[in-house]
């Protein structure tokens, strides 16, 4: 049987080659292909241009590959380009275009030439060469109307002409291990099919994704710096959306999911939905710094507000850190549930509009307004949680449903015999305490220690909102952490082999010896740093890459590794500290 599947995966990949052609590209200069469909790639100079090949291949069965050579080739615009005709060159049959490198090899427009056309139900695959310089005025530089893959691609200095999106994409488009930078208009408009980023960079660009239609997928990706976000419905996992001069992510309808990524610094909202969204294991920061968007983004929707998450329609928040956004953190119309989320240093944490809302083991502290802001119309029920520190810590009625800790009576509720209202929670600083996001720990003596519900109340989740296990005590602590216990207290605490209550270097339980999920610096996860992972770290550092292969050295969860996270790993090299300790 194993046989006979080996040969038949040889047999359908043999199939596959049948009639596939390769044309090798011998000049710079552009020009069509004198005889398509001869066999022969030659312009009427006798040279093979990438036109030509491309028209050659147009007339052949087959997935194709044109090979360019290092070096700047052009693709010229007719003498008058019009609506029809901005110089592009028509895809109209499965081709590969593989050049040497993106830092060699070069499709340059000139200013006046639109690229490529894929035709529908055609394949277009992209690789290891930069497209810049591409503007017909008449054409977007690229329109796809079938498959289309980019791969290890530039992208630079395009515009998109009369029309919005200087890639515009009826079909599927793919893009990965990708940089766009400096370019005019919008990356990307998405009219139907859909829009997948992997390992992609977008820094530097008027504009990025525009989606009216099409779904959008973002994964280990960098979009910052832009003149707008992301326009669409998305799901963003493992990535950055941060400092671009308008929204983060704008969604006229459907909904936006967020996870494991930061949105940050965004002039308008950082999330401004009229559906849904939810947002896991991600930090949402300091957005919201302009009084409103600027004019020239899109119009349309409903949600209005600044701040970290605007939304109409239910907004879910869990393991998260909303922290430092101008004017809201969170502003639902509908509903709200958080847990193990802490919300702190917004001007209004919470606001809540119209139905039920809960919100569960988090921390809600230091916004410079309101904790808590209740609309009439609606209701919330607060659990395990911890509502001290803020201006003012509730407006309007907040239903307290136990084990919480509340820094003033101005809730309007009437507390639990479980509930401690007008009591200081004691929180150190929002700072890495362990986990993908910052976190505010309670400090020795914090009442929120074990003064929160236990497991059979059913407010206490498994995890908090680093990912380390509840309980750790009698009781599950208040707020969005739960404070592990000492190493060397005699107590067998989550992730120790064991502890006898010994503090001498070598024992299971050392100073050495760390029992956080994540071991800082450690790029290949094996418990420990040492020079491969230092040598790593540095070389994303030094280069300025996204450190998705290395993402324990990024401390601030930026996707980035600066001087002060170097110094850090390398400390915990020189240390030898661990994650597990070998038992005695």
């Amino acid at each position: 049987m194993r046989l006979f599947l080996v040969l038949l995966i040889l047999g359908l990949v043999a199939a596959l080659r049948v009639g596939a052609a390769q044309f090798e590209v011998t000049t710079l200069a552009d020009g069509p292909d004198a005889a398509p469909g001869d066999g022969n790639c030659a312009t009427s100079g006798g040279d093979c241009s990438l036109r030509a090949a491309v028209e050659e291949s147009n007339a052949l069965s087959g997935f194709d590959t044109v090979a360019l050579a290092a070096g700047v080739h052009a693709v010229v615009a007719p003498a008058a380009p019009d609506e029809d005709d901005g110089g592009q060159i028509e895809i109209a049959g499965d081709i590969e275009i593989i050049g040497a490198g993106a830092e060699r090899t070069f499709i340059d427009g000139g200013g006046t030439a639109a690229m490529f056309t894929v035709l529908p139900g055609m394949r277009l695959r992209v690789v290891a060469l930069t497209m810049r310089n591409g503007d017909s005025g008449a054409r977007p530089v690229v329109e796809n109307r079938g498959d289309l893959l980019f791969d290890r691609i530039g992208y630079t200095g395009n515009g998109g002409g009369r029309y919005d999106g200087s890639i515009v994409s009826y079909g599927y488009l793919a893009i990965r291990d990708s940089v766009f930078e400096g370019n005019r208009g919008d990356l990307i408009e998405t009219l139907s099919g859909g829009v997948f980023l992997d390992r992609v960079v977008m820094r530097g660009n008027a504009g990025t994704v525009y989606s009216d239609g099409g779904a959008v997928s973002i994964l280990r990706s960098e979009i910052s710096n832009n003149r707008g976000g992301v326009w669409g419905c998305i799901s963003v996992v493992d990535s950055v959306i941060r400092d671009n001069a308008g929204m983060g992510i704008a969604c006229p309808g459907g909904g936006v999911v967020v996870i494991g990524s930061v949105i940050s610094g965004n002039a308008g909202a950082g999330i401004n939905s009229d559906g849904s969204v939810r947002v896991v294991d991600s930090t949402i920061s300091g957005n919201g710094w302009l009084p409103s968007p600027p004019a020239a983004l899109p119009s349309g929707l409903g949600a209005v507000g600044n701040g970290g998450i605007i939304a109409i329609g239910k907004v879910t928040v869990q393991r998260s850190t909303i922290e430092g956004n101008i004017g809201y953190g969170i502003n639902v119309e509908i509903a709200a549930d958080l847990e193990n989320t802490t919300v702190v240093g917004n001007d209004v944490g919470i606001y809540v509009g119209e139905e039920l809302s809960r919100v569960d083991s988090s921390t809600i502290t230091g916004n410079a307004e309101i904790g808590l802001w209740v609309d009439d119309e609606a209701r919330l029920v607060v659990r395990n949680s911890i509502v001290a520190g803020n201006a003012a810590d509730c407006s309007g009625v907040v239903e307290l449903g136990g084990f919480n800790i509340v820094g003033s009576d101005g809730c309007d509720s009437s507390p639990t015999e479980t509930d401690r209202v007008g009591v200081d929670p004691l929180l150190g600083p929002l700072q890495d305490n362990g986990g993908p996001t910052q976190t505010m720990a309670p400090l020795d003596g914090s009442p929120a220690l074990d003064g929160g519900a236990e497991g059979e109340a059913g407010v206490c989740p498994a995890l908090d909102q680093r990912g380390v296990l509840r309980p750790q005590g009698s009781g599950c602590d208040a707020g969005a952490v739960e404070r592990l216990t000492a190493c060397g207290d005699g107590v067998l605490d989550v992730g120790e082999a064991c502890d006898d209550g010994n503090l001498a270097a070598g024992d299971c339980c050392s100073p050495t010896c760390r029992f956080s999920e994540v071991l800082f610096g450690d790029c290949d996860g094996n418990g420990r740093v040492t020079v491969s992972d230092l040598v790593l770290a540095v070389g994303f550092a030094t280069q300025r890459r996204i450190p998705i292969d290395c993402r324990a050295a990024d401390r601030d969860g930026d996707l980035s590794i600066g001087i002060a996270e170097l110094i850090a790993a390398v400390r915990n090299a020189l240390d030898g500290v661990q994650l597990e300790c070998p038992a005695p």
